[in-house]
């Protein structure tokens, strides 16, 4: 009886420990490549902002943002540019996370989408690789 109850209980038990091993495992592989900072996001709507989202990693492939978000870092977006300016610069109390002065950029997608991205002044070349 006894073999019963640890058999139905070990598994989840298992299932849990090796998903949150993959996540962890996720994060670190995503956080350490080459080329990743982090952001905070946005959307912009005509002239309103929406509020920054949660810290991101991102990563320039050619002209594609690529984004992780999510605990583990597993839910990923592509976010294809057609346009870029500077953006002002983000207040820090509103931003946290990137440090006392962080930078912004603001796109434009090819889907016609426009964002802000926020990340901190010492990331500024990986913010502006593409355009740069």
């Amino acid at each position: 009886m006894i073999w019963a109850l640890l058999a139905i209980l070990g598994v989840p038990l298992w299932l849990v420990a090796g998903a949150l091993g993959a996540a962890v495992w996720n994060r670190s592989r995503v956080t350490n490549e080459a080329g990743s900072f982090t952001i905070r996001l946005r959307s912009v709507h005509g002239v309103s902002h929406g509020t920054w989202s949660r810290k991101a990693r991102a990563r320039w492939m050619h002209d594609v943002l690529i984004v992780s978000r999510g605990p583990g870092l597993g839910q990923t977006s592509g976010y294809p540019v057609a346009s870029q300016a500077r953006a002002p610069h983000p207040d820090p109390a509103t931003c946290k996370g990137l440090g006392d002065a962080p930078i912004a950029l603001s796109i434009g997608t090819d889907h016609g989408d426009s964002f802000e991205i926020a990340a901190a002044a010492d990331d500024a070349d990986l913010l502006f690789l593409p355009f740069s």
